[in-house]
């Protein structure tokens, strides 16, 4: 049996989904209703760089540490104190082969929606690190900035702007944003 092909347009971490399916080349359109995504996990062949680089990203540790096996970042309170609804989990993974400092590994990116990209960006740069560019508005209808993580992981740090807001932009409907 053929598996339908699928759509991914960005692994995005958000706590709505987008109401239109693909449609299959063979069938009728895909009908499961995904919601968000809870946690997104990265290889890391150095738990203390990373560790310190999620730190630096503004993100609280709610499990593990710089040298632990596996890490959690995530939102404020963690699962035990907190909503429960975001995790950024690191694992040491002596297979992972980190890209030359500053390259992209190649596995895809991860976009986190925040209530104010500019806030980020500056908590972000103010803590040493350095995104790929200062945040812009988008074409498709989103203020954002990208950032690798030491491991070449890319990072998206995003906002869906107002309807209308930028031209040529898809139409937004109404959604409950990640707090991050």
């Amino acid at each position: 049996m053929a598996m339908a092909p699928m759509c991914i347009h960005a692994f995005v971490i958000v706590a709505w989904a987008w109401s239109t399916a693909c449609a299959s080349q063979d069938g009728p359109p895909m009908l499961a209703h995904f919601r968000g995504i809870n946690a997104v996990s990265f290889a890391t062949s150095s738990m203390a760089e990373s560790y310190k680089f999620y730190t630096k990203l503004g993100l609280a540790c709610t499990y593990g540490g710089p040298s632990a096996e596996f890490t959690t970042f995530g939102s404020a309170g963690g699962p035990s104190g907190g909503d429960n609804s975001f995790h950024v989990n690191v694992f040491a993974s002596s297979d992972f082969k980190r890209p030359t400092r500053g390259v992209w590994n190649k596995w895809g990116r991860a976009i986190f929606y925040v209530d104010n990209v500019d806030v980020v960006y500056n908590v972000v740069v103010g803590n040493g690190l350095i995104p790929e560019a200062a945040p812009a508005d988008a074409s498709w209808g989103e203020r954002y900035f990208q950032i690798l993580d030491p491991m070449g992981h890319e990072l998206t740090v995003a906002k869906p702007l107002l309807v209308g807001s930028v031209p040529g932009q898809a139409t937004f409907r109404e959604h409950s944003e990640l707090h991050v």
